[in-house]
């Protein structure tokens, strides 16, 4: 496996290419204290494809999970996994709510859907 075909680990610096790690440490310097989670950082879409071209060709190794509630891991086992899209968000807020995981006033807030598939409506 050649240095092009081995995977980015976003989990490891290590790993990153250098243009990616100045980047990173540009925007760390920049933004530093303006947020308390990373996932709140305000990054513009110009910025973001500024940032994905810093990996040049190769891909990235990410790992992700979630913590499901009972009523969701029965759902799965009933229904099995479904799309990532609108549809699911909602449902799984609505389905927090009544089982009295989330509080009604949840459903106000809303959830940025920047990275789902639309919903056919």
């Amino acid at each position: 496996m050649t240095a092009v075909d081995e995977p980015i680990d976003v989990d490891n610096e290590v790993t990153w290419p250098g243009p990616t790690r100045r980047w990173a440490d540009e925007q760390a310097g920049r933004h530093a204290r303006s947020t308390e989670f990373v996932a709140d950082l305000a990054i513009s879409p110009e910025d973001e494809e500024e940032f994905r071209a810093t990996f040049g060709p190769r891909k990235l190794l990410a790992y992700y999970c979630t913590r499901l509630l009972p009523h969701e891991a029965d759902a799965i086992r009933i229904a099995g996994l479904r799309l990532l899209d609108e549809r699911l968000v909602e449902d799984r807020i609505a389905s927090a709510i009544e089982h009295k995981a989330l509080p009604q006033r949840a459903r106000r807030y809303g959830v940025p859907l920047r990275n789902v598939a639309p919903t056919d409506k």
